[in-house]
């Protein structure tokens, strides 16, 4: 993780109001993709059936 921000911040421009934006959205996207991933591991029904 700390390989991609310090590319982000090489590679993107000086602006660090940017550049700490997009390391939150890829936090987030990352935080929610490992949920997604736990509750498909432990079998967890998210269909319409559950409501």
């Amino acid at each position: 993780m700390a390989a991609i921000a310090k590319m982000l911040t090489h590679m993107l421009p000086a602006n660090r109001a940017e550049v700490e934006t997009l390391k939150t959205i890829a936090m987030l996207c990352g935080s929610a993709l490992f949920v997604s991933l736990l509750l498909i591991i432990y079998g967890l029904d998210l269909s319409l059936g559950l409501f």
